[in-house]
């Protein structure tokens, strides 16, 4: 048997370059997918914390303002931004809204005690008679202090994103029955 080695050279093995670029470009576009859903998702859970501060933000408030709306034995002074309580007789509850710190605060006694909003967009006090006289769905009579018995409250939260120009905005609007006035 004979043998004989017919060459010396190695075989070559390596990547062609046009291998190469094909490699990095679907490199390239896989990586620009996963950012864009990283950058996707991380805006979206930043919205979906804004919306869950605004919500419990609002509940804290419409369970405070309806407890001492409720309670309070008259309305004293409407404004479209403001309300006056009389409370047991000697003291003052007020809600008031501040449109240029965007707030809504609690008084008593003319001293701010709560901050009950922040980022408050705009706020709407409405005063409305309780007549049971409607002929249309949630028509009610516009009231005075005096005969004063449903206090409506509208308002519109917003929290900007870091970074981004969009915001998040929440309304909310709610009914309170005061129980002693009028009776």
């Amino acid at each position: 048997m004979l043998c004989r080695v017919t060459s010396t050279k190695r075989p070559r093995s390596g990547v062609i370059l046009t291998e190469w670029l094909i490699s990095v470009a679907i490199s390239s576009m896989v990586l620009g997918a996963v950012a864009a859903i990283s950058v996707f998702g991380s805006r979206s859970f930043s919205i979906l914390g804004s919306y869950v501060d605004m919500d419990e933000q609002t509940r804290i408030t419409i369970d405070r303002m309806s407890q001492e709306i409720r309670g309070a034995d008259k309305l004293i002074s409407y404004a479209t931004n403001q309300l006056i309580f009389l409370v047991g007789g000697t003291n003052q509850v007020a809600f008031q809204y501040v449109p240029a710190a965007k707030t809504l605060v609690r008084k008593f006694n003319g001293v701010q005690t709560d901050l009950f909003l922040k980022q408050c967009d705009c706020l709407r006090f409405d005063i409305y008679q309780n007549d049971g006289t409607n002929t249309t769905f949630e028509a009610l009579s516009p009231a005075t202090t005096n005969n004063c018995k449903v206090v409506q409250v509208n308002w519109r939260l917003s929290r900007g994103l870091a970074g981004v120009a969009a915001s998040t905005e929440d309304f909310q609007s709610a009914r309170i029955v005061m129980r002693k006035q009028g009776s």
